[in-house]
């Protein structure tokens, strides 16, 4: 009993540290977009350059 009680918790908390890790992945990946293009365009401003890359003023983003 006690072992179908364990398996159910790992079960539901896969999720979490699942979705807690793409997160982080996310984030990370962002960080490293930003970097570039600041990189490769070091005049603008970093507004510039998120409606450059990701598109959000346009909905798209």
């Amino acid at each position: 009993m006690c072992r179908t009680n364990n398996n159910s918790r790992s079960n539901y908390f896969s999720t979490v540290v699942s979705t807690d890790t793409y997160s982080m992945l996310d984030h990370w990946l962002y960080k490293q977009n930003i970097q570039w293009a600041s990189h490769r365009h070091p005049r603008k401003t970093q507004s510039w350059i998120v409606n450059k890359y990701w598109l959000i003023n346009q909905g798209e983003g």
